[in-house]
């Protein structure tokens, strides 16, 4: 699935910030900024949205670990869009998410979609 939209809620450095990376025809996406912009916390939230949070996650300096939270809107191969937000947790951290909504959370998502989101590989394989 393509990432279209990375929604940093509260994690690492930010708080309700979106990046937004452009239409599905593009393929290539350059991310530049200065040192301790947030470019590195960026590339982390991207894999923990896909694989989860770990529990020992580094990105709590602005977010106690109960807080940090993530959301992404992403399209399938068939073009259909997907909205999903990660929440810190041991269970049931994958959810569906509406982000025109004030309050994003939502139903868990099921695990076809979890699988769809992962590729299949676990976070030592990506």
């Amino acid at each position: 699935m393509r990432l279209l939209r990375l929604h940093l809620l509260a994690f690492g450095p930010f708080t309700g910030q979106v990046l937004d990376f452009g239409a599905a025809a593009q393929r290539l996406v350059l991310v530049h900024g200065p040192n301790e912009a947030g470019k590195s916390s960026a590339l982390r939230a991207m894999s923990d949205l896909r694989f989860g949070i770990p529990q020992q996650s580094r990105d709590n300096f602005v977010h106690p670990h109960p807080q940090m939270l993530l959301g992404g809107e992403f399209e399938d191969r068939e073009g259909r869009r997907h909205s999903l937000l990660r929440r810190k947790g041991r269970n049931a951290t994958l959810l569906l998410a509406d982000f025109a909504r004030a309050e994003p959370a939502g139903d868990p998502a099921p695990p076809e979609l979890q699988a769809l989101l992962s590729c299949g590989l676990g976070r030592d394989e990506h």
